[in-house]
């Protein structure tokens, strides 16, 4: 009995043509979404793009009237220079004038800023006798009012110590005390700065003379709450250079009455401070203190042996 053959490829769908039939209308799928998606874009682009007009003048009047327009907009004008000359040297200057003191002091009327000018100019060829340091992120000036007599850099001691403007007023005890010269450093950030100078111009001059010759200020500041001002030596901080020696410690801080160090929630650099006071004595020995502890009398002389 015969068989037939049966050829079962011939029973199997050709998938391969099938594929490339699929292949081929997705192409063509593709393309005709290009076409239309680039027509629509330029239909859109033409539709809403609004006319350039550029207008050329070129007449030679108005063309001179527009250049100085130009001039006048874009060119620095003649402002004057914001940074405050250094004043007068009345603070810092341990010789007698006695000719010229009526004369340096400035007219306390209602012309008083023409006076403060007049002083501003006189110091213009100072030297800058101190220097700025950055540690972390604070800024010191050392030495930034120093004191008048120079100790023996072998033969004294000094006391270093440190505080806010709340303190500076136990200087004067310490310096009466420790007969020896004292380095302090001061933290007067921002609008605490221009208080702090006016205490040691009223300590200098209306306190113990020892204040002025022998102790040593430094002063550090937060880089980020800088002095507010442009002043740039210590005396263009003194806002009356005819200081009143009647008011006290406490009616000159009442004048200021700035609260910025707690309005701010700023810390106390204790370690920076008191290295700054420790750092920028004149002395090889040191006799580091809180500025609330006083010494015994005479202690310095003591300190030697």
């Amino acid at each position: 009995m015969s068989q037939k053959r049966i050829h079962y490829h011939s029973l199997i769908p050709n998938t391969r043509l099938d594929s490339r039939l699929l292949l081929k209308s997705l192409i063509a799928f593709n393309i005709v979404l290009a076409v239309y998606n680039i027509i629509t874009l330029q239909s859109n682009t033409s539709s809403k793009a609004n006319p350039c007009l550029i207008v050329i003048n070129t007449s030679k009047h108005s063309t001179n009237a527009h250049n100085s327009l130009q001039k006048a907009d874009f060119e620095p004008q003649n402002v004057a220079n914001p940074e405050v000359t250094p004043i007068n040297g009345q603070l810092f200057d341990t010789r007698d004038k006695p000719s010229d003191r009526s004369e340096d002091k400035p007219n306390m009327s209602s012309n008083i800023s023409e006076d403060k000018t007049k002083i501003l100019n006189a110091r213009t060829r100072a030297p800058i006798w101190w220097s700025t340091e950055t540690r972390g992120s604070y800024t010191v000036l050392k030495n930034f009012i120093p004191g008048d007599d120079k100790p023996q850099p072998l033969e004294s001691v000094t006391l270093t110590t440190q505080g806010t403007h709340s303190f500076l007023y136990h200087i004067e005890n310490l310096c009466l005390r420790w007969d020896g010269h004292i380095s302090v450093a001061v933290y007067a950030p921002g609008l605490d700065f221009p208080l702090v100078v006016n205490l040691i111009h009223y300590l200098r001059k209306c306190r113990d003379p020892c204040v002025k010759a022998k102790t040593s200020w430094h002063l550090v500041y937060d880089t980020l709450h800088n002095p507010h001002s442009n002043a740039s030596y210590p005396d263009s901080y003194v806002e009356d250079m005819d200081f009143d020696c009647t008011q006290s410690y406490s009616e000159l801080t009442d004048r200021f009455n700035t609260t910025f160090r707690s309005d701010h929630s700023l810390p106390y650099p204790i370690n920076v401070v008191r290295n700054v006071a420790r750092l920028n004595a004149q002395t090889k020995y040191i006799f580091a203190s809180d500025i609330e502890l006083y010494p015994s009398l005479l202690s310095k002389e003591e300190s030697k042996y």
